[in-house]
């Protein structure tokens, strides 16, 4: 087994796309975090002035009187700046290194189709209450979604270089995607373009011992791409010391309204958990339709179709309640996170709110064995 597992992962590492592609994940996991370096650097600031410079604002609350005072002074330093003037070292800190103290203070979180500040949850609770109608989902719902909310703290400034880039998962899951997708698309796919098919499937190990060792070899390869990616991140982390890890997952500007009073750092490795959860499936889903399909090209377009269709039909859904599902319910979402935590989302489960990371997380965690077995049944029955 150990002998076909090897053999396999030479064959993925072989092909000069894979290794191609492998380079470009890793520059591309790095571009954002070195070009924000490179910015600040070419404004004559760094991580630790900014950090430095903004000790007095931090813990600091950001109200919405302070956040629009701070903006106008931004905006006229920065006016000050692009004239050609001479900024003093706090006032470029000021510019260009706090817009974190930019939090939105009083987010809209989308509801039924509709959008809700937290004082248009009050009122709307208040109405249906008026009128009596609180046994219905929409009420439950609201309530419970209000109920979140009202838990979570008033933004502060911290200081929380690369949670940012971290914490985006998105660009991550592109970008492993692509990799994973190209690299096991082939797995059994192969032989039938090779015409190798009828030796391999004659053999002894053809369709049992082959079959576990291809599907092995394409987790540890999807694995090994997952580990690269966000091990990157990680490091670029290590270096700063992991500064705001402990500070309100909300205070980061593209999860203001998510319903989770977690801190950065158990958000992070909830996320990566859940990234992985996504990059298994999907790895087992590619690894099915190579097997189904036995075209290359078409396990390639069916990789495509499974990872980006289900949000695009949902485009065109006549309905939000289905719009929402091809939308959310999907493994793009899966692989990267962050919708599932950034927004406020529920499902009607028997009556009751589900949170739409509960939901996802567990129709993923149900679909790997069923893949698995799929994939079993149907390598064992092979025949040329």
């Amino acid at each position: 087994m150990k002998d076909l597992i090897k053999f396999e992962l030479y064959k993925i590492f072989s092909k000069k796309i894979v290794l191609i592609l492998l380079a470009i994940c890793i520059i591309a996991s790095l571009s954002e975090t070195v070009t924000s370096y490179l910015d600040l650097k070419s404004k004559g600031l760094s991580y630790s002035s900014i950090q430095k410079i903004g000790k007095e604002y931090e813990g600091e609350s950001i109200t919405e009187k302070k956040r629009d005072i701070f903006e106008k002074q931004g905006t006229a330093l920065l006016r000050k700046y692009n004239n050609g003037k001479i900024l003093s070292e706090k006032e470029k800190v000021r510019t260009f290194g706090m817009m974190d103290y930019m939090l939105s203070t009083n987010p809209q979180y989308m509801i039924k189709g509709k959008f809700y500040t937290f004082n248009g949850m009050k009122k709307e609770l208040k109405r249906l209450e008026k009128e009596g109608d609180i046994n219905n989902y929409e009420y439950k719902e609201l309530k419970y979604i209000h109920d979140l909310v009202d838990k979570k703290e008033n933004p502060k400034y911290y200081f929380k270089f690369g949670w940012r880039e971290a914490t985006d998962f998105n660009m991550n899951c592109m970008w492993m995607s692509i990799l994973i997708l190209v690299s096991i698309c082939t797995i059994f796919s192969n032989e039938y373009q090779s015409n190798t098919a009828s030796i391999v499937l004659s053999s002894k190990n053809g369709q049992k011992k082959l079959t576990t060792a291809k599907v092995i070899t394409g987790l540890i390869f999807s694995t090994f791409v997952f580990l690269i990616m966000n091990g990157i991140q990680v490091i670029i982390l290590a270096m700063h010391g992991f500064k705001g890890w402990d500070v309100p997952m909300s205070f980061l500007d593209s999860y203001v309204r998510t319903p989770y009073t977690i801190n950065i750092g158990t958000f992070y490795i909830y996320g990566l958990i859940v990234s992985f959860i996504g990059v298994l499936l999907f790895t087992l889903v590619i690894m099915l339709a190579s097997l189904i399909s036995k075209s290359n090209l078409v396990s390639l377009a069916l990789g495509v179709a499974i990872l980006l269709g289900p949000e695009f039909i949902g485009r065109f859904m006549p309905t939000y309640n289905l719009a929402k599902v091809f939308a959310e319910l999907n493994i793009e979402s899966l692989i990267g996170p962050k919708s599932i935590f950034g927004n406020i989302s529920t499902y009607n489960i028997f009556g009751k709110p589900v949170l739409y990371l509960n939901v996802i997380v567990t129709i993923g965690i149900i679909s790997i064995p069923i893949v698995l077995y799929f994939i079993n049944k149907l390598g064992k029955k092979q025949v040329v």
